[in-house]
C-alpha cells in the first residue's frame, strides 16, 4: 500500500510521459498482432487516396475497410479492436479413450516409469488381444501420457553434477528493457541488518530501489513486483547474481512475467558493472545522507527513497544518455516509434 501511494503519481506533469507509455502499449500490441499494423496502414490508405487506389495497392474490399473503421469507432479508437479474433470452433473432436486401455497405462506407467511410448506399444497391443480390444496406434498411447499427465519421476542430476544456469553471453541488448541489471546491499549498524534490492535499466538507465528488514526471496519475489509497478516498459530479461534472495520464489516470479533470468559468475562483480555503478551513485548521493533513518524508521526511509528515485529518473541528467535524464530518453526514443490512425 505503501509504494502504490507513492508512485502512482510518480511521472505526475512529466511533459510526455503519458504519450511514451501509450505509445509503449502499441509497441507491444504491435509486436504480438503485426495484422494490427498492417490494417492501420490500409486505413490511412484509404482516407488519402480513396477506394480503387486502395483494392489495386492492397487488394482488399470497400467491406473490410468500412469494417475495420466501424471497429475502430466502436472502440473509441482503441487499436486491439483490429486483431484477428480467433477462429477455433467452439466444439471440437475429443478423443476417447476405452477405461480399460487408459488403466492399463496409468499402471503400466507407474511400475515403469520411464518406460517410452515404443515400448509401451507392444504391451499394450497384447492386452487389447487378451481382453478383446481395439489397439491404439503409438501416437496415441503418447498423447494419452501427456493428456493425463502419466508421469511418476522427476529427472534428477548425477551426483556433483551442479544446475546449468543461462549467462547473458551471447544476448544482444540494444533497447530499452532487454536487460535490467538487479542486486541487493546490506547495510550494518549496532548489529542491525538492514538490505537494499536495487535495479538499473542497461539501456535506458531506467533505475528503482526498495529497502527491506529482511532478505529472502520472498522479498525478492516481492521486489519484482514493484519493479514492473513502477517501470514504464516491458522487462525482457534480469541478471542477477547467485544470491538466495533471486532465487526460488523470485526466480519463479520472472518465469510466471515471462522474463529471462540471467545470472552472473560467482565473483564476478563487473559482470553486473552497470548496478554497481548505480549502488555506489545511490550510496554517495542518498544514502551517506540518510543511513540513520533506514534503521531508525524504514518505512519514512522508502519515502525519502521515492522522492530521490523520482529526481535520479526525471531530473538528474546522465553523460551517458547525451545529457538527458532517463525518461526524457524513454520519451525521445517512444517518439521514433510512433503509430497514428484515423477512424
Amino acid at each position: 500500500m505503501f509504494l502504490g501511494t507513492r508512485t502512482r503519481f510518480l511521472y505526475k506533469g512529466i511533459s510526455g510521459y503519458h504519450r511514451f507509455m501509450n505509445t509503449t502499449d502499441t509497441f507491444q500490441l504491435l509486436k504480438h498482432h503485426p495484422e494490427i499494423e498492417q490494417r492501420v496502414k490500409i486505413i490511412n490508405f484509404f482516407d488519402n487516396y480513396g477506394l480503387a487506389p486502395t483494392k489495386d495497392a492492397f487488394g482488399v474490399s470497400k467491406a473490410s475497410v468500412y469494417l475495420w473503421k466501424r471497429k475502430l469507432k466502436q472502440s473509441e479508437g482503441k487499436l486491439q479492436a483490429l486483431r484477428n479474433l480467433s477462429r477455433r470452433p467452439h466444439t471440437t473432436r475429443r478423443m476417447y479413450v476405452e477405461p480399460k486401455l487408459l488403466d492399463f497405462i496409468e499402471q503400466t506407467r507407474k511400475q515403469y516409469p520411464r518406460l517410452s511410448k515404443d515400448k509401451l506399444k507392444p504391451l499394450l497391443d497384447e492386452f487389447c488381444a487378451a481382453h478383446a480390444l481395439l489397439p491404439i496406434s503409438t501416437s496415441k498411447i503418447g498423447k494419452i501420457i501427456l493428456r493425463n499427465h502419466f508421469f511418476y519421476l522427476k529427472p534428477r542430476r548425477r551426483k556433483g553434477q551442479k544446475k546449468t544456469k543461462p549467462r547473458v553471453f551471447g544476448y544482444e541488448v540494444s533497447k530499452i528493457g532487454d536487460l535490467i541489471q538487479m542486486d541487493a546491499i546490506t547495510k550494518f549498524q549496532n548489529g542491525i541488518k538492514r538490505y537494499l534490492v536495487t535495479s538499473i535499466d542497461v539501456t535506458g538507465k531506467f533505475s528503482f530501489a526498495f529497502a527491506y528488514t529482511n532478505l529472502s526471496s520472498a522479498k525478492g519475489a516481492d521486489y519484482l513486483g514493484k519493479l514492473i509497478q513502477v517501470t514504464p516498459f516491458a522487462i525482457k530479461a534480469i541478471q542477477t547474481d547467485n544470491g538466495s534472495e533471486f532465487a526460488k520464489l523470485a526466480d519463479k516470479e520472472m518465469q510466471d512475467q515471462g522474463i529471462v533470468h540471467f545470472y552472473t559468475y560467482p565473483r564476478s562483480p563487473k559482470m553486473n558493472a552497470y548496478i554497481e555503478r548505480f549502488n555506489r551513485t545511490l550510496q554517495e548521493e542518498f544514502l551517506d545522507y540518510h543511513e540513520d533513518l533506514l534503521f531508525s524508521n524504514i518505512n519514512a526511509f522508502n519515502n525519502q527513497l521515492m522522492d530521490y528515485l523520482l529526481f535520479y529518473n526525471t531530473k538528474r541528467i546522465h553523460q551517458s544518455l547525451d545529457n538527458q535524464t532517463p525518461i526524457n530518453y524513454l520519451i525521445q526514443k517512444s517518439n521514433m516509434y510512433g503509430t497514428g490512425t484515423s477512424a
